[in-house]
């Protein structure tokens, strides 16, 4: 490893968590800890909304704080399951499954839960209402004391962190829903966005693709950017990780897979730009790699890429440094198995 970026780089393994410091160094920094609790049965990353089991009764909570306890026991076991949890300022959602069917339930933070709609999953609190998807007709609904309100009808709805919007796609259209109203955004047919594409929201911007083409808009409709993918011969090659936005929301970068996943290729498309540029390619280890499992997260001008194969490398987005692959270094690092599994995550440390 060389000299390059301003920060290091954090790696978990199941042995612990190791710094790899841009003089090329490496140092353990302790043991892997857990973000949420023992008790947590399941956690989303995005927010680190958890629920667990005590006696049956559902527990739900943040990070390593507990929130709630139901009031009723739901199981005499250790399995329930849920779908999703929602946390709002003055209340929760979530929604478990019997079957094939959700029910879903809400609760005031102390109070206990009540049954309010079946086949719904919550989405998130906006503007103090919470806001269901309807599995059976993929109606989009805003509920506020027990009534609803239908929306629209979504398709794969996602749920905007930043900015709490809820982004979907209807007849060739896209949508955002801010909580007052909902807004259309773009038509996709007329970008040349086709059949079932991917939507991702990006933080006051939202990625949308299919195996030919990604599209930047922002919420207010105007084109970011767009560009045309790799062309491939085979299925299985596609965008294989988040599609994912730097700070100053000038460019994003995602990945794809080429070569029937023997390859995959990291590309910037810049605000204003018809193109994306590729800025590091790398061989997948075992040839058919897996992806969809891959990730980049930004600092400054700087990417890390990493995938479920336990590669990894820091890029200059601006092109004027090479990159550095860290593979070699994460391949030495206790904890690492050969087999692909076991706990791996590469981020930016301080």
């Amino acid at each position: 490893m060389q000299a390059g970026p301003p920060l290091p780089v954090r790696v978990t393994t199941d042995c612990g968590r190791y710094q790899l410091r841009p003089d090329g160094s490496v140092a353990y920094v302790g043991k892997w800890e857990s973000p949420v609790p023992p008790v947590a049965k399941a956690y989303w990353p995005q927010d680190l909304a958890w629920y667990g089991l005590a006696h049956g009764h559902v527990l739900i909570g943040r990070g390593m704080k507990q929130l709630w306890r139901s009031h009723d026991a739901y199981t005499h076991g250790r399995y329930l399951d849920v779908g999703a949890v929602v946390l709002g300022r003055g209340a929760l959602a979530f929604n478990y499954y019997r079957g094939r069917r959700s029910n879903l339930l809400v609760a005031r933070y102390g109070g206990a839960e009540r049954l309010v709609a079946r086949d719904e999953v919550p989405l998130v609190f906006s503007s103090g209402r919470l806001v269901t998807w309807r599995e059976s007709d993929k109606a989009l609904l805003l509920r506020r004391e027990g009534a609803a309100r239908f929306l629209a009808h979504a398709i794969a709805p996602q749920v905007d962190r930043e900015s709490r919007m809820v982004v979907f796609r209807a007849k060739g259209e896209l949508y955002a829903f801010d909580g007052e109203r909902v807004r259309d955004l773009v038509s996709l047919r007329k970008l040349g966005v086709t059949g079932s594409p991917a939507v991702e929201p990006l933080g006051r911007l939202v990625a949308v693709h299919d195996r030919r083409r990604l599209v930047v808009v922002g919420y207010d409709g105007r084109l970011f950017a767009s560009s045309a993918l790799p062309r491939s011969r085979h299925p299985a090659d596609a965008v294989s990780s988040p599609a994912v936005a730097n700070g100053a929301r000038t460019a994003v970068a995602f990945s794809v897979t080429s070569g029937n996943r023997l390859r995959e290729t990291v590309f910037v498309l810049a605000k204003g730009k018809r193109r994306s540029e590729p800025l590091f390619v790398e061989k997948l280890v075992g040839g058919n790699g897996c992806g969809g499992s891959d990730w980049l997260a930004w600092q400054g001008k700087w990417l890390i890429y990493a995938n479920g194969g336990h590669q990894a490398a820091v890029i200059d987005s601006s092109g004027q440094a090479p990159a550095i692959g860290l593979s070699k270094v994460i391949a030495q690092l206790p904890g690492i198995r050969t087999d692909g599994e076991g706990a791996f995550n590469v981020e930016w440390g301080a």
